[in-house]
């Protein structure tokens, strides 16, 4: 993952001359206890959600240093405060991914780089609905838990888009360590399903 995350940034640079921003939005998120979680399903997580971003970041920052700044933007999740019941690994490396984007905000700001987190509750993607399916959760199931939600319904990738791309832009230039929660009022309680 190092060395594709550093080609990455060098190609990046090659054909735009610079890296203003970073998105780090790669993730996995396979369901397990502590118990259920092997040393191959914690290193795959980890390597994804984890490793992935800080090696990105890594890469990125050494772009910005050289041009003078620029903005880097985790996504997150609701369960890197304290996961879901059935996402032990999954909730370890978002809560890393947070302290990731608190270290870069504090140590990169005097460089004109700000990092940034989003806290993302449930969107709705293929993935979601099909784990959903798997443990036995129905359509009907997911419809009921999106009209029970605060704001009456899932997040969509549109909503976490624009969320970052204001991160991103020069209108939150004062927007630094922050936790930008687009979870439409979600917040999961301790025992509840995830």
């Amino acid at each position: 993952r190092n060395e594709v995350c550093k080609r990455l940034a060098e190609e990046a640079e090659r054909r735009y001359g610079r890296i203003d921003g970073l998105v780090n939005n790669a993730g996995i998120f396979p369901k397990g206890t502590i118990s259920e979680t092997d040393e191959e399903l914690f290193d795959s997580v980890i390597a994804v959600n984890v490793k992935g971003a800080f090696f990105c970041t890594r890469y990125a920052l050494e772009s910005m240093v050289k041009s003078g700044g620029g903005s880097i933007v985790n996504i997150g999740s609701t369960h890197g405060f304290g996961g879901g019941i059935n996402l032990a690994v999954y909730a370890c490396s978002k809560g890393a991914l947070h302290t990731l984007t608190q270290y870069v905000a504090r140590n990169y700001v005097d460089k004109g780089i700000r990092a940034n987190y989003i806290t993302v509750g449930w969107v709705v993607t293929p993935g979601g609905v099909d784990a959903a399916e798997k443990e036995g959760l129905d359509e009907a199931w997911l419809k009921d838990h999106d009209s029970a939600l605060p704001s009456g319904r899932m997040q969509t990738a549109e909503d976490i888009a624009q969320g970052a791309v204001y991160l991103l832009s020069d209108e939150s230039k004062q927007v630094v360590g922050t936790d930008l929660h687009i979870t439409g009022g979600f917040v999961p309680q301790m025992g509840e399903r995830s």
